[in-house]
């Protein structure tokens, strides 16, 4: 069912019937208007006589015919002379905010119509209270999802002083009981810490080296960027808490699982960052990441999708295995950033690799996860699927592993390869399907910061798998830090 919101509405007709017209129309919205991953805003929706009919049906038909009239002119938010036309959209309501904000921070005033309604909190604001409002926002809700790439937009952009005060002031004004005294420390062993899992106790230098092994997985700018502001926080605990949180889960998101440990690596890593040694060996990157960039060059063309002849080759024959490392940066910055940049849709041919999500919550990989703390922040979620996918020769430069955000093929450990065997053992006993035959399922792959929509056409539905409710959709999964979701229907060629 659609999410719609209506700005105003008016009804010409008798008084008296006027608010059972409201209701009828509320409910025909909500009904003949298709469920789209996209943001879609209407200046005007013209509604014929049959938008008021007692008949759901009639209701429903008149309704969603002067929807497609109105969306069949949609133009994205940012194309030229999109403010002329009456339907405008976006991928998201997470990728307007960024558009408008690379407005204002290149001293233009946005003028369409349209940016009022995608980003409600803006208010026509100037650049310095709107990066207020964003950074309160983002300190809201305990993950601070939005925080990563909103701080690496303005640091790109010369604006971390800017970036430094927002964070300073919404920290201070949005800290809740006990935040106050949250101050980085001598962190304890991970041993000591309540457990988010009971396990056998872990050395005791295993925070320290954990904590480096997150901080090689983010890329140099980012990192510089992360803590430079969090050392000009020591009176914002929320906002560094969050900032600090926010980076860690960013380079592994399975932490989501763990709060206790999230908090223990956090401490260790502000303990870090206010060591005497630490400032004075990071002064250049910190130095390189608080002034304004230098020009870019041009960025190189984004990963091609694969071509027809591609298609048509066997399994074996996709790509190199996955031993090799032809496959291009998923971003442009130096380093190996986990979170996969923003991506159209593109043909994979083994789009199916993420059909395997089902089977491995029926299976208890999350439980089997928290039951080995010392797995947690090592990102085993995508680890795992990189893993399924080298096994079954899928091509590194294969679509379908772009939101895994790997620069390189990770190593295949132990415990995936066991994993591994025993999905196809499952899906073979209960579905009489084997794991080859399920990821080398063509369909279109899009992706974005944390959201991933898998396509397939209507031929791919396949009766084991839903007698089994193992091709319905995951949802938000915390492990991976994404919400996927599957689209049957599409054409899974270009």
């Amino acid at each position: 069912m659609a999410d719609v919101a209506v700005r105003r509405l008016r009804v010409t007709g008798p008084a008296a019937r006027r608010a059972l017209a409201a209701f009828r129309i509320e409910d025909g919205c909500r009904t003949a208007i298709p469920d789209e991953e996209r943001l879609v805003l209407l200046r005007r929706l013209r509604l014929p006589p049959d938008a008021t009919a007692a008949h759901p049906r009639r209701r429903e038909r008149a309704i969603g015919a002067a929807w497609r009239s109105a969306t069949a002119g949609a133009r994205h938010g940012s194309a030229d002379r999109a403010a002329e036309s009456d339907c405008v959209w976006f991928a998201s309501r997470e990728e307007a905010r960024r558009l408008l904000l690379a407005l204002l921070l290149a001293g233009r005033v946005p003028q369409g119509w349209f940016w009022r309604l995608a980003v409600p909190e803006w208010g026509g604001a100037p650049l310095a209270p709107y990066v207020r409002t964003l950074m309160r926002e983002a300190l809201r809700t305990a993950d601070a999802q939005a925080l990563p790439p909103l701080a690496l937009q303005l640091v790109e952009a010369g604006r971390a002083q800017l970036l430094v005060e927002a964070l300073a002031e919404a920290g201070g004004m949005g800290s809740g009981p006990g935040e106050a005294e949250w101050r980085p420390r001598q962190p304890r062993p991970l041993a000591q810490v309540p457990a988010d899992a009971r396990s056998d106790p872990l050395p005791e230098g295993f925070v320290a080296a954990r904590l480096e092994a997150l901080r090689a997985r983010l890329p140099d700018v980012f990192r510089a960027a992360v803590e430079t502001i969090a050392r000009r926080l020591p009176n914002a605990p929320l906002a560094r808490r969050r900032l600090i949180e926010a980076a860690l889960l960013c380079a592994s998101p399975d932490l989501r699982l763990a709060p206790a440990t999230l908090a223990t690596l956090a401490e260790a890593y502000a303990f870090r960052l206010d060591a005497p040694g630490s400032r004075r060996a990071a002064l250049a990157s910190i130095a390189s990441s608080v002034t304004p960039p230098p020009a870019k060059p041009t960025p190189a063309p984004s990963r091609p999708a694969l071509a027809a002849d591609d298609r048509a080759h066997s399994p074996a024959q996709a790509g190199p295995a996955a031993g090799s490392s032809s496959r291009e940066p998923v971003v442009a910055e130096a380093g190996s950033f986990p979170i996969p940049a923003p991506c159209a849709s593109a043909f994979s041919a083994a789009a199916g690799l993420w059909l395997v999500l089902p089977a491995l919550i029926r299976l208890g990989w999350r439980d089997w996860l928290l039951a080995r703390p010392a797995l947690i922040g090592t990102d085993p979620g995508r680890t795992l699927l990189a893993a399924i996918a080298a096994h079954h020769r899928v091509a590194w430069s294969d679509p379908a592993l772009a939101p895994l955000g790997f620069d390189n093929p990770p190593p295949m450990p132990a415990w995936a390869e066991a994993w591994r065997r025993a999905l196809s053992r499952h899906l073979r006993r209960t579905s009489r399907l084997s794991l080859h035959a399920l990821v080398w399922r063509s369909g279109r792959i899009a992706c974005d910061e944390e959201r991933l929509v898998v396509g397939f056409p209507i031929t791919a539905i396949d009766l084991r798998l839903r007698r089994r409710a193992l091709d319905a959709d995951p949802g938000w999964v915390d492990w991976l830090g994404l919400s996927v979701r599957y689209r049957f229907g599409g054409e899974s060629d270009r």
